[in-house]
């Protein structure tokens, strides 16, 4: 099984323990200490990981982003509630959505991000 690198935020003690716990008992996991949020940038841009687990308390759109992009390669972010009760997977992949009989029309809502077409 091919290595999965995980950086997990900073979360109350008890849910870092037990996303941890979940995390290492992945095959060919390896999880980075608790990086507080102020650095996790920097800690993702270095270590290059595959996963970014942390509290989605205070989670906004430009970190986030930087986040998904650093180190050059799409991160997937799992974001936890306060009590990790719940959780959003944020992940940039590519998408194709096929168009199908070319027209004026179609273009143009292909443009405009409406398109009715199918995903493929």
């Amino acid at each position: 099984m091919a290595e999965i690198r995980i950086v997990q935020g900073e979360m109350p003690p008890v849910l870092a323990g037990i996303v941890r716990d979940v995390a290492l008992a992945a095959e060919g996991a390896i999880v980075a200490d608790a990086v507080p949020a102020g650095d996790l940038a920097d800690v993702v841009s270095s270590l290059r990981p595959d996963v970014v687990i942390l509290n989605a308390a205070g989670l906004d759109a430009p970190p986030l982003d930087a986040l998904m992009c650093g180190g050059g390669r799409p991160v997937r972010v799992i974001a936890l509630s306060a009590k990790g009760e719940e959780a959003c997977l944020h992940e940039l992949r590519p998408h194709v959505a096929v168009i199908g009989d070319l027209s004026s029309a179609a273009l143009l809502e292909a443009v405009r991000g409406r398109s009715g077409a199918s995903h493929g």
